[in-house]
């Protein structure tokens, strides 16, 4: 479930998008996985190929996009409540390095909103995703800086540490640049 103008920042940004999830379970560790697009582990994040939102240019399709992702992988799902930042990046989208629009949101969970989020489908992780592990924030700065998880995650997850939050988005990143041969 998505709340506010959250749902117009992902319409906005839909170009060659990764969208990046900070979940924290309840002893504030923050969720690590393996991921096909970075060479090292990183927070929860998934590719939106241009075509799924131009064909479903609704913003409930975005949702479902991201919930469904959630759930299948992950086992999870929750209230997106805050849009963090987006930032430029190179990630590897199918066999080729792009350069994407990566844009991170933290997830909540709430009892209330329990039915919403039971959503049934089926829980079938991928190989990309088969490591996923809790970190404390002191173990996320170490591995950072051993290089074993990705600088954008551990960025975020220092501006989710910061309190003050982004209002209003109103800026359209637009990226379609393709590195290789």
């Amino acid at each position: 479930m998505i709340i506010g103008n959250i749902k117009d920042v992902l319409l906005r940004n839909r170009e060659n998008l990764i969208v990046m999830f900070i979940i924290k379970n309840s002893e504030g560790k923050y969720l690590i996985t393996s991921n096909p697009y970075f060479n090292y582990y990183s927070l929860p994040c998934k590719y939106i190929q241009l075509t799924e939102l131009e064909d479903n240019a609704k913003r409930d399709e975005a949702e479902s996009i991201i919930s469904t992702f959630l759930k299948q992988e992950f086992d999870f799902s929750g209230l997106i409540t805050k849009y963090l930042e987006g930032l430029k990046c190179v990630a590897n989208i199918n066999g080729k390095l792009k350069r994407c629009n990566l844009i991170c949101f933290e997830i909540k969970t709430d009892n209330d909103i329990k039915d919403a989020l039971n959503k049934k489908v089926p829980f079938s992780p991928t190989e990309a995703y088969k490591f996923k592990q809790f970190y404390s924030f002191d173990d996320i700065n170490t591995y950072s800086w051993n290089r074993l998880i990705d600088n954008n995650s551990l960025y975020f997850i220092y501006r989710s540490l910061d309190e003050t939050e982004v209002p209003e988005i109103n800026v359209e990143l637009n990226l379609n640049l393709e590195l290789g041969d």
